[in-house]
């Protein structure tokens, strides 16, 4: 991990604050252990917006800036008081799949799976003032106890000056310079033209298909536990494919279609959690059962969220008795009839025309109606990136960036080289505050360029980011 720059250098060489005010604070934090930035708070010596900028650009993720912000008090079920409080974490708003999770500490990334598990939810983790942090859950779940539907104003918020219904989340971050985020410095977003001609290309193996026997699909980034359980399945007669990585898998299993999943939880690349609720979603694969593994996450009620939450069909922990998982695939098996072994190869008709009548309503201005045909297509095959990088454009265009954001992930998931959405990815990223993601995204973009010129731009880009 890269090495993170002293809060207190950012303040002084880029926000340009007088050196004295954070050395009072750090004689302050020896006897009382809060944090630089909250000292400087409470001191009185700079605002909590000014100081929240100074921690996006050290963490490189947007910051909340708690004064300001309005928070709906429903957001607050997501995470029990205990569990905000001990980990000084605060759900602040959900945005379609998404929740945005103001946190003292952004890099810890246990409680942000533990939270991704439990709601199902993606977390967007922003950096919050520990100071105005403490005060905001205290008060918030104490308002919660009250009403599950009220909100909870910033102090610095006015009593007039947001009306009742509008909720705002402030986020303080260093801007983007003007000239690179505009479009006619860079095109970023086109939808493509070759929406009469759409197929998922034909690099499936031929050994899947015509088969005779049933597929068992192994993924597990260990070696040893893919070697055994490939010895386990080919015993009991089924044959077997097997991946290491998460995003590999995503991307294999629509055109293998494997008869059942043993899938692991805690995957390079994409989790296993991921996976299989993506699987459950489409219509075409939701009926491979799935076998969760797992070695970290035990407990029958760990299995049964894991059945509620993301859909998975059993549950299985490491170390796991050879019988039972026998059982357990025996079971699964018998429930569901086997694939032929016809591989999704092409996109159906109905989904062709979809996607057509999408792009059609998108080019004549109708965003609504394209977001519902895109919608409509992917109920149909989750599988297809296009389908989600339209959609994506859809959101964009309603400014309604986390959707955007979460529809552009998902493509990149599906088409890795897919230079469209990693360009459109990437400038959300920097536009709302993610730095780090941003400069990462640019990175994989610059890898699958093709022509120079793009190369080029792009390696400006990243040189006035960094």
């Amino acid at each position: 991990m890269k090495r993170k720059e002293l809060i207190g250098k950012i303040l002084i060489e880029r926000l340009m604050i007088n050196e004295s005010i954070v050395i009072n604070a750090l004689t302050r934090q020896k006897t009382d252990k809060m944090r630089i930035c909250s000292q400087i708070l409470k001191a009185g010596a700079l605002s909590e917006e000014v100081l929240a900028r100074a921690l996006s650009y050290q963490y490189g993720i947007p910051a909340i800036v708690l004064g300001k912000s309005q928070i709906l008090l429903s957001n607050l079920g997501i995470v029990p008081y205990h569990i905000a409080r001990q980990n000084q974490i605060l759900p602040v708003a959900t945005s379609g799949e998404k929740v945005i999770l103001a946190m003292r500490d952004p890099e810890n990334t246990q409680i942000i799976s533990e939270i991704e598990f439990i709601s199902g939810k993606k977390v967007m983790p922003h950096i919050a003032l520990e100071f105005m942090l403490s005060i905001s859950i205290d008060e918030a779940y104490r308002l919660y106890k009250l009403s599950r539907e009220g909100l909870l104003r910033g102090k610095d918020i006015p009593s007039n000056a947001i009306k009742e219904e509008h909720i705002e989340v402030a986020i303080a971050e260093l801007s983007v310079e003007p000239e690179l985020a505009g479009p006619d410095r860079f095109e970023v977003v086109s939808m493509q033209d070759d929406i009469e001609n759409i197929t998922r290309g034909r690099d499936i193996a031929d050994e899947f298909r015509d088969r005779n026997k049933p597929l068992i699909c192994i993924v597990d980034d260990e070696p040893e536990i893919r070697t055994l359980l490939k010895k386990i399945v080919i015993s009991e007669g089924y044959d077997t494919v097997e991946f290491s990585r998460g995003d590999e898998a995503f991307r294999s299993i629509p055109k293998v279609l494997p008869d059942l999943i043993i899938l692991d939880a805690m995957l390079p690349g994409m989790h296993g959690f991921d996976i299989c609720k993506a699987l459950k979603t489409d219509s075409k694969l939701r009926n491979i059962p799935i076998i969760i593994v797992s070695a970290v996450y035990t407990g029958w009620r760990f299995m049964e969220d894991i059945k509620k939450t993301h859909g998975a069909d059993d549950y299985i922990e490491k170390p796991f008795r050879i019988d039972m998982l026998t059982n357990k695939i025996k079971a699964l098996l018998r429930k569901v009839a086997p694939h032929s072994g016809t591989t999704t190869g092409e996109l159906s008709i109905d989904v062709k025309n979809l996607y057509n009548s999408a792009v059609r309503l998108y080019k004549e201005g109708d965003i609504d109606g394209a977001i519902y045909q895109f919608k409509k297509g992917i109920e149909k095959d989750n599988f297809y990136y296009r389908l989600h990088y339209g959609l994506a454009l859809c959101y964009q265009s309603k400014k309604e960036d986390y959707m955007a954001i979460s529809e552009l992930e998902k493509t990149v998931e599906l088409k890795p080289d897919f230079l469209p959405a990693l360009k459109a990815l990437a400038l959300l990223y920097q536009q709302k505050g993610f730095r780090n993601k941003a400069v990462e995204a640019w990175e994989r973009a610059l890898n699958v360029a093709s022509d120079e010129e793009t190369r080029t731009k792009i390696k400006e880009y990243l040189i006035k980011i960094l």
